[in-house]
């Protein structure tokens, strides 16, 4: 498999290479909800339900913590992604996992 992109920089988030402007991260556990976002057809060249589904791995995503401001005048809501009862599982099955590797 050949990937078309270039790692020009390690940093402790993301950086626009461009700019300089650096963007919080955080990780968090890929759920199965959502695999529609990242499918081939949405341009991905990576099989992430193969990952996904593997029981031998653990498979995380990169999300970029931002901070939403209303415009002046204008009231809105942003409500959370609700996770499913499938999602909460996967979940709590990471974060058992990962205590007893600590341990």
């Amino acid at each position: 498999m050949h990937l078309d992109f270039e790692i020009d920089k390690l940093s402790c988030s993301i950086e626009d290479a461009q700019t300089g402007v650096s963007y919080e991260t955080e990780v968090l556990p890929l759920l199965k909800s959502d695999m529609e976002q990242i499918l081939k057809k949405n341009g991905w060249q990576f099989d992430w339900m193969l990952e996904i589904e593997s029981p031998a791995k653990s498979v995380f995503k990169l999300v970029i913590m931002a901070i939403i401001r209303e415009p002046k005048d204008i009231d809105f809501v942003v409500e959370p992604h609700v996770l499913t009862d499938e999602d909460k599982r996967i979940v709590a099955e990471h974060i058992r996992t990962h205590k007893a590797k600590l341990r």
